[in-house]
C-alpha cells in the first residue's frame, strides 16, 4: 500500500493519553486527545478532606456520562463544581474576604489557578499604587488549600450582589460588595 511521503512527525503528547473513536464495527477510525478541561469538582471525602477530579471536554460530551468519583463511588459530596470564568470567595492571609476569578484549570494536578477580581492592573499603577499592580499574578491552590481558605463558590451580579452558589458544605448566603 501506498501511505505517501512523511517528511516530519512530531510527538507532542503521551500515546496513552489518546481517546479512540471507533465506528460501527469497533475498529479505530482516529484519535482524539482530551484537551481543555471542561470543569473540576471539589469533593468532600467521608474523613473531611477535600479532593478534586477534572473532567475534559471531551468526556462531558460522552452519551451517559458520570464523574469520575461518582462512578467510582468514593462516598464523598460534591462542594463545589468550578469553571473558567467563575469566581470563588476566599479568606485571605491578613483575614479579609477576596472575590478572586477561576482563571485555569488543572485537572490532572488538581489545582485551580485564581487571580484576584475587581482589581486593574494598569489602573492600579496609574493611581501610583504599584503593589497592587504587581499582585497580580495567578496563584494556584489544590483542594486542600482551597479548604484552608475556606472557599465557596459565588455569583456576583451586575449590581455587585454576592451570592455563594449552592453547595453541600453550607447553606446560600447573600451580600452586597462593596
Amino acid at each position: 500500500a501506498m501511505f505517501g511521503r512523511t517528511k516530519r512527525v512530531k510527538v507532542v503528547h503521551v500515546a496513552h493519553e489518546a481517546i479512540d473513536v471507533s465506528r460501527d464495527g469497533g475498529v479505530p477510525v482516529y484519535a482524539v486527545l482530551p484537551f481543555d478541561n471542561h470543569h473540576l469538582d471539589i469533593v468532600q471525602m467521608r474523613d473531611g478532606v477535600w479532593k478534586a477530579y477534572g473532567a475534559s471536554r471531551h468526556q462531558v460530551t460522552q452519551p451517559g456520562w458520570r464523574p469520575d468519583w461518582e462512578r467510582s463511588r468514593v462516598g464523598g459530596k460534591l462542594v463545589m463544581r468550578l469553571h473558567k470564568g467563575d469566581m470563588v470567595e476566599i479568606m485571605g492571609a491578613d483575614g479579609n474576604l477576596e472575590i478572586m476569578t477561576v482563571i485555569r484549570l488543572g485537572g490532572a494536578a488538581g489545582t485551580v489557578h485564581l487571580a484576584r477580581s475587581f482589581d486593574c492592573g494598569p489602573c492600579a499603577a496609574a493611581d501610583g499604587n504599584d503593589e497592587a499592580a504587581t499582585a497580580q499574578k495567578p496563584r494556584a491552590f489544590a483542594a486542600r488549600s482551597l479548604q484552608k481558605h475556606n472557599a465557596r463558590a459565588v455569583t456576583v451580579d451586575p449590581a455587585g450582589t454576592i451570592t455563594h452558589r449552592r453547595s453541600n458544605a453550607d447553606k446560600v448566603r447573600t451580600r452586597l460588595l462593596g
